[in-house]
């Protein structure tokens, strides 16, 4: 009877650490998985910011130097009235 219940407490052991190794493997994959999934998101996140944050050849050049030459280009072409002398002098003086 002692040797039957001594072999029925290492079965049970040997089920114990069975079904613990395979919990841990299940947690650990599913960890794995879940680690691979999140720097894949992260990655793509990067990825996709760093393609809306560098100019593309569609996009116009917005720096305040071509926007200085856009009006310095509309002042040259307006037309400016001719000033004569009789505009120039001031009637109170």
């Amino acid at each position: 009877m002692k040797k039957s219940f001594l072999g029925f407490l290492i079965a049970i052991a040997v089920c114990a650490i069975a079904a613990s190794s395979l919990a841990v493997a299940a947690v650990s994959h599913a960890a794995d998985m879940l680690c691979t999934s999140c720097r894949a998101f992260k990655d793509r996140l990067v990825a996709d910011f760093m393609a809306l944050a560098t100019p593309t050849q569609s996009q116009p050049e917005t720096a305040p130097y071509a926007r200085s030459k856009e009006f310095k280009a509309r002042i040259e072409k307006r037309e400016r009235p001719v000033v004569t002398a009789s505009w120039r002098s001031c009637p109170s003086i």
